[in-house]
């Protein structure tokens, strides 16, 4: 009889013990939103509830398939005498499927109410853990293979549309939108018998807007072929595509550059090794020289080109390129990029002065 009676005191301790825990102390998981698709990110927050605390910690946030960053966290005071931490994490999924997100643990360190000596505080120490609720989450899989979420459009626009040969062609590449897409390493330019390089590329938070500026050269007309990105629109639930314009660029000395061609097949077929050699030495370095002059004609001719720009759209292609290399530069950017005119002018005076002062010098 004294045994069954000890045991039921020890249940009903248990009892009142984890009564008291249950309206004491709660972890809580809560997300911004419980379906994604495949490439989105989802806001999570644990929000750890509780009327009295020694000390507490929470244990590592880890979840399979998710990678998670954990981004920060408050402190406060609700009513009826409840302190709260929140921390929020961002969870991005590696897989699609329904996934069950919660059991998070947290530890827990109370004084019991015998404590009365600061000395002997560890004695009357107790230690226990909680678990969280769980939610659910559904990670939709993106169709037909796509891996590009959100809305954008694609612009491309280039400086000139007539070269001379070894004449360098500036190509610059806009995307605009707003979705997963941290660069822009999947828009490659490739253009036969023509070298381009990637001179520059920007990034800009306020815009959501990404930049890509190529420099081309090539002894003969070519065209430059247009930009495109698929992705998916979940606001319409359909894959979408937005495509740059492509351009054509023509070559005015094409005779001469074909004579020169000509003339250097007369060569090979009297196989003239030496003097082939001496021949193409001296074609490269007149190309590269006839580069770094017009590289260097470009650098100081920058101010006079924006002097002679005529209209606000013109003005912000030719400083679009140079977006991210400085702060007041890249206001006066954005103010071009408006539809209004209005203060066209007023704008375009701060511009020349802005690039005198900074840029003239170190612009291309």
């Amino acid at each position: 009889m004294r045994i069954k009676m000890i045991r039921i005191l020890l249940l009903l301790c248990f009892y009142t013990f984890a009564h008291a825990i249950t309206n004491d102390y709660s972890l809580e998981v809560i997300l911004n939103k419980k379906n994604i698709y495949l490439g989105e990110s989802v806001k999570m927050a644990l929000k750890f509830s509780y009327k009295n605390a020694e000390d507490y910690r929470l244990k590592d946030v880890k979840i399979a398939y998710f990678t998670v960053k954990e981004l920060d966290f408050f402190d406060y005071k609700e009513n009826n005498n409840t302190f709260v931490e929140k921390t929020n994490y961002l969870l991005t999924p590696q897989k699609s499927g329904l996934f069950t997100l919660g059991d998070f643990i947290m530890d827990v360190e109370v004084l019991t109410k015998e404590y009365k000596d600061f000395d002997n505080r560890s004695k009357y120490t107790k230690k226990f853990s909680i678990s969280s609720d769980s939610v659910k989450l559904h990670v939709q899989k993106l169709p037909n293979n796509i891996s590009v979420l959100g809305e954008y459009t694609i612009d491309a626009s280039v400086d000139k549309h007539k070269v001379s040969a070894g004449e360098v062609v500036t190509l610059t590449l806009n995307l605009q939108g707003i979705g997963n897409i941290k660069n822009l390493d999947t828009l490659n330019l490739h253009i036969p018998n023509a070298t381009s390089y990637l001179v520059m590329s920007a990034k800009s938070s306020k815009k959501h807007l990404f930049s890509k500026t190529f420099e081309i050269i090539a002894d003969e007309s070519y065209t430059i072929p247009p930009f495109e990105l698929h992705y998916f629109d979940k606001n319409l639930n359909i894959v979408r595509t937005t495509q740059s314009k492509s351009f054509f660029i023509e070559l005015d000395n094409t005779c001469k550059t074909q004579t020169q061609s000509n003339h250097f097949k007369i060569i090979n077929k009297k196989s003239h090794t030496f003097y082939i050699e001496i021949l193409s030495g001296l074609f490269l370095i007149l190309m590269y020289m006839f580069y770094k002059i017009n590289v260097r004609g470009k650098k100081t001719t920058f101010l006079s080109s924006l002097k002679n720009t005529k209209s606000q759209d013109k003005l912000y292609k030719k400083l679009v390129v140079h977006l991210g290399k400085n702060s007041e530069l890249d206001e006066l950017i954005y103010l071009l990029e408006s539809k209004d005119t209005s203060h066209y002018k007023q704008n375009k005076h701060l511009v020349m002065k802005l690039v005198k002062r900074n840029f003239t010098e170190k612009q291309p």
